[in-house]
């Protein structure tokens, strides 16, 4: 919603410029022509300050539009993450998120299935960002559905 302070100043304006075309309409002919003009000139700078007012509206308007796109977005990838214990599950995805990054950083990033040492046999979950790593033997049958498995 755009500032409250925008808003006034804007219909401030829009009363400056109807109050000056009501006096050039009451004041028929009683008006030199200087005035005319004066008056004339008085109401395009009110409705030019209108026009400006509504303009800075818009982009506000426009940047609170994405702000909340963006949230809704985030809002909705939130409910459809799940924590086994160990990883983030996103919904219908095989393969994990990292912790770290997610709750962190809140951001998403895939991992990787790696041995977890060069002495070891040991498997597990590797992030490529942060460097982190999680040990699990119990996601054989998901890398296997996702034919990631060494």
């Amino acid at each position: 919603m755009p500032d409250i302070t925008t808003i006034s100043t804007a219909l401030r304006s829009i009363k400056t410029a109807a109050d000056i075309a009501k006096l050039i309409k009451d004041s028929g002919v009683t008006l030199e022509a200087a005035e005319v003009k004066l008056k004339m000139a008085d109401l395009m700078s009110a409705l030019a300050d209108v026009k400006a007012d509504v303009a800075d509206l818009k982009l506000e308007m426009i940047s609170k539009d994405e702000k909340i796109t963006e949230l809704e977005k985030q809002l909705k990838q939130t409910r459809s993450v799940t924590f086994d214990g160990f990883v983030y599950w996103l919904e219908n995805d095989p393969i994990p998120i990292c912790p770290h990054c997610y709750e962190v950083d809140k951001i998403i990033i895939h991992m990787r299935y790696v041995h977890l040492s060069m002495h070891s046999q040991s498997l597990g979950w590797s992030c490529n960002k942060c460097r982190s790593t999680y040990a699990d033997s119990t996601r054989e049958s998901t890398l296997e559905q996702a034919n990631l498995k060494e």
